[in-house]
């Protein structure tokens, strides 16, 4: 993952289901491309604020959205 992204990033969105291509395919419509985002796991993105409110109104696997996105490193 891109330190510099999860740093700006301000949202983290978690989607639900049993299909996470789909939660992934979903999101990707509802974010605009020209926004910075990024799937850092099958089912999480991390986005900006307006991206973020738009999944949260719109989405049907939306599970919960965390503002701000503070972040841990981690690793494997």
């Amino acid at each position: 993952m891109s330190k510099n992204l999860a740093k700006n990033a301000d949202a983290i969105v978690i989607a639900s289901g049993w299909q996470p291509n789909i939660a992934q395919a979903e999101f990707s419509a509802l974010v605009n491309p020209s926004n910075t985002s990024q799937f850092i796991h099958e089912r999480v993105l991390l986005c900006d604020q307006d991206s973020a409110t738009k999944i949260a109104q719109r989405s049907a696997l939306i599970s919960e959205t965390l503002y701000p996105a503070n972040h841990s490193a981690y690793s494997d």
